[in-house]
């Protein structure tokens, strides 16, 4: 009878630090699967190529932002001042400064002077004008801009 306690006390001995091990192991890898699902979750609400139609508020006039799958930016008008250069930086990624394409609809004021500082702060890569201008000098100092 003794000789089976001695055998029983060595056995709980050495599985002690083992249960024990086995605890705080998986402990670490389940608290390792959380930091890393709330790095991934914080990372898919942080990506900015979403396809999105963001309409700023610029005021009165108009300016929208198109954004499709592969993270191409279409902004259609630019508003009456200089505060679509705010909204685009909150929408687009800093290192992004450039547009794809650039639509103006029509030559009212509140729908091109925001374009003036855009163009000068993002490179634009197609430059998209409306018919039907009076004159030609709106055109012209767009296009000169562009």
């Amino acid at each position: 009878m003794k000789l089976l306690k001695n055998r029983k006390q060595k056995n709980s001995k050495v599985s002690f630090p083992k249960k024990a091990f086995l605890k705080i192991f998986l402990f670490f890898i389940s608290l390792n699967f959380l930091i890393l699902f709330f790095l991934f979750i914080l990372e898919f609400l942080n990506n900015k190529n979403f396809p999105a139609v963001i309409f700023f508020d610029v005021g009165q006039g108009d300016a929208i932002l198109l954004r499709n799958i592969n993270g191409k930016n279409i902004l259609i008008d630019g508003g009456p001042d200089n505060l679509v250069i705010k909204k685009l930086g909150k929408f687009l990624p800093y290192f992004s400064r450039h547009l794809d394409f650039v639509i103006i609809s029509h030559y009212h004021d509140d729908h091109v002077v925001g374009l003036v500082e855009t163009f000068s702060r993002y490179k634009i890569e197609n430059l998209i004008l409306a018919e039907g201008s009076k004159s030609g000098t709106t055109q012209d100092f767009l296009l000169s801009l562009a």
